[in-house]
This record gives structure tokens, sequence and C-alpha cells, in this order.
């Protein structure tokens, strides 16, 4: 879900068909760069912020996040917000009912 909504650009919108998705122009990518940019002035004068845990917030993040999460030099791909805020870092995974074991200390 971006800050145009789902499916609004060409290559998002899946074919009837099942064909493959066509990839944006030139001229389309500019537009929609455009209308993002749009919206976002948009949900940031209606006060909208970018903490909250509403898709317009999370849509906002992603935006202010777009040049961050290219990867790439030849195809520039987007990657997954964990990767951008800790590069390098595999996750941990912790399974359901699992013990973890903590430490922790009184702070006064």
């Amino acid at each position: 879900l971006g800050l145009l909504g789902p499916a609004t650009s060409v290559a998002a919108m899946s074919p009837m068909d099942g064909s493959p998705k066509k990839r944006l122009t030139r001229k389309e990518r500019a537009e929609m760069k455009r209308q993002e940019a749009e919206r976002y002035a948009e949900l940031r004068r209606q006060g909208q912020d970018e903490v909250g845990h509403t898709a317009e917030a999370a849509a906002m993040r992603k935006y202010q996040l777009r040049k961050k999460m290219r990867k790439g030099i030849l195809r520039k791909r987007e990657s997954d917000l964990a990767s951008v805020l800790f590069p390098g870092v595999s996750p941990e995974v912790y399974y359901p009912d699992e013990e973890v074991l903590m430490y922790t200390d009184l702070v006064n």
C-alpha cells in the first residue's frame, strides 16, 4: 500500500489474462513520483504524522525511505525496511512458546 493506494500504477495492476506486468516508462514514473509527492504534502497539511499505526503513516514512512531502500547498480530493487535500518545483520528467529533468557537491571 503506497501513498496512492493499492494498484494505482500500471506496473502494480495485474492483467486479467495472467500476462507479465508491464514496466513503467520514464514519463509514467515521473507522473507517479509527482502524484506521490503531492499526496505526501497533502497528508502533511492535514496533520498526519509518520509515527502512527495507520496505513497513511506507514505510506509516509515508506515515502521518506524511498531513496534509502534502493539497492543495486544496474537494476534497482527495493529491499525490506529491516535491511535498510540494520544493514548486514541477520534477524534472530524466536519460536512461539520458547523461553528467552534476559538480563535486566533496575534503574531509578
